[in-house]
C-alpha cells in the first residue's frame, strides 16, 4: 500500500498484437503460425487487430482470409 493508501499496480501484461507485423492484412493463417511460435512463452494477451474484417468499420463480418474467426478465437484461448 502506498503512502495515499492505494495498492501497487498490477504488472503489465505481456501482449503479443497482430497491428504491429501485418497492420490491415492480417490474416487466419499469419495467426495460427504466431500461435504456433509462441509455445509456452508467458503471453498474457493475444489481440487480433484491424484487418479481419471484409470491409473497414465492419467489424461484423470477416475477410475472405478468415475462415473461422470463432474458431481462430478458441484456438488462441486454448
Amino acid at each position: 500500500m502506498s503512502a495515499q493508501g492505494l495498492a501497487a499496480p498490477r504488472p503489465a501484461p505481456t501482449i503479443w498484437c497482430s497491428w504491429y507485423q501485418y497492420f490491415t492484412k492480417v490474416t487466419e493463417a499469419n495467426v495460427d503460425a504466431n500461435l504456433a511460435l509462441m509455445g509456452d512463452l508467458p503471453i498474457d494477451v493475444v489481440q487480433v487487430d484491424d484487418g479481419y474484417q471484409a470491409e473497414l468499420g465492419d467489424w461484423l463480418v470477416p475477410s475472405s482470409d478468415f475462415t473461422s474467426v470463432p474458431g481462430l478465437f478458441d484456438r488462441i484461448v486454448s
